[in-house]
């Protein structure tokens, strides 16, 4: 039985568009961590220790627990996009990696949150000040103490049980996730 030419072509297209999406992938890892450090809006009232940096303030707020969800609004990314475009030392390579964020974050927007969660994983602030007690139960304490634990025990290489132990995923690290919101 012949195989169809038709799907042949497909598959391999497929594939070609899968293998290119995955070489932007470190460029795009390095752009989210910069928009979501770098990103101002000169709107409403800055935050007290982030000023307009949108982004550092939004993590610093689901730090301290006044939010769980930080919402990354696309039409941000699309502004930052530009922004960085229209910078003088973009290369050729870079501004193709611009060009194609937000169409890659539309198109697998699974794979991008989580690209988006670890960078504000290592983005985030340190609790302050400004933590809010009212929405820290003791029960929630107690799973955030064991889930610090876990994640030490999983970076150093963990004892025993602990190797044997399924990988812990990445989202019980962090009382926060991560949500898309569409452009407009």
């Amino acid at each position: 039985m012949a195989a169809n030419p038709a799907r042949e072509s497909v598959n391999k297209n497929a594939l070609l568009i899968a293998r290119e999406a995955v070489k932007r992938a470190p460029e795009h890892k390095e752009l989210i961590r910069k928009f979501l450090k770098t990103y101002e809006v000169r709107a409403g009232q800055p935050d007290g220790r982030f000023g307009f940096q949108k982004y550092k303030a939004l993590m610093r707020r689901a730090v301290n627990r006044h939010i769980d969800t930080i919402p990354i609004d696309l039409n941000d990314v699309e502004d930052f996009c530009r922004q960085e475009l229209q910078s003088d030392g973009a290369n050729i390579q870079l501004v193709e990696s611009l060009e194609r964020l937000i169409s890659d974050i539309e198109s697998n927007t699974m794979r991008y949150m989580r690209y988006f969660y670890d960078a504000c994983d290592l983005e985030q602030p340190d609790k302050d000040d400004d933590f809010n007690m009212e929405n820290s139960a003791l029960a929630k304490d107690a799973v955030n103490t064991w889930r610090e634990r876990n994640w030490a025990e999983r970076q150093v290489g963990g004892t025993g049980t602990a190797d044997k132990a399924p990988p812990m995923p990445r989202q019980m690290k962090n009382d926060w996730e991560v949500r898309f919101k569409p452009r407009a």
